[in-house]
């Protein structure tokens, strides 16, 4: 499906038995795919590389059917990247001012998507966190994630993220192939410094069809 806004909004009250006057948080997407290639993500896969995005309207329009019918304490948006596209991001949260929408709503991020000016705006525009992939502290485990980014980087936009108001969730991935004792120094280092409200500690799992899957041995694999 090319256009994403052929497609109905989520049928929220088709699932069984849920109490959505207890469960206010609702989940929303605004795209498939994620035009970013990390070794360790599937997205590209599950996508064929492809990025489609629903329009500013049609996402606006299903907050404002969350707000009319529905208690929301806040919004998931649950994309692969929500921040990719700098013009869609201000349009949307342009949109969410001029519709004066109340709603919180939180997003997947990546720290060379942020600015200043931009943070502010999301902030006014009610985003209450961002969901962050910082993954190592080792430019190197950086370099071979193909995360675009270095560790002195991070600490930067984490500083300008907490200075902006905003909460924030980090990921960060332990037991990628070829890492070593001083790699995972380098990422505890990291975490001592990185200005974040909740950090979301993984193990490492190659997934198939992706390029950190193929640098994992046969054996390790079965």
């Amino acid at each position: 499906i090319r256009d994403l806004d052929q497609l109905p909004f989520i049928a929220r009250d088709a699932v069984l038995e849920c109490d959505y006057d207890r469960y206010r948080v609702h989940c929303l997407t605004t795209s498939r795919g994620c035009p970013y290639s990390c070794s360790f993500c599937s997205d590209r896969r599950l996508w064929g590389g492809k990025v489609r995005r629903r329009s500013v309207e049609n996402v606006i329009a299903e907050l404002e059917y969350l707000e009319q019918n529905y208690k929301v304490d806040v919004v998931d948006f649950s994309d692969g990247t929500f921040t990719y596209d700098r013009k869609y991001l201000e349009a949307f949260c342009k949109a969410v001012i001029d519709r004066d929408i109340g709603l919180k709503w939180r997003c997947t991020a990546r720290y060379d998507n942020l600015e200043p000016d931009l943070l502010k705006l999301m902030k006014r525009a009610n985003c209450g966190g961002l969901y962050l992939g910082a993954e190592s502290g080792s430019d190197r485990m950086l370099d071979t994630m193909n995360k675009r980014i270095t560790a002195a980087q991070i600490k930067e936009i984490s500083q300008m993220v907490r200075d902006a108001g905003l909460d924030s969730i980090t990921a960060i991935i332990l037991g990628l192939p070829d890492e070593t004792k001083e790699d995972i120094e380098a990422t505890l280092d990291l975490m001592r410094h990185l200005k974040t409200d909740i950090f979301d500690v993984s193990s490492f799992i190659p997934l198939p069809g992706t390029p950190a899957w193929e640098a994992v041995p046969v054996a390790e694999k079965t």
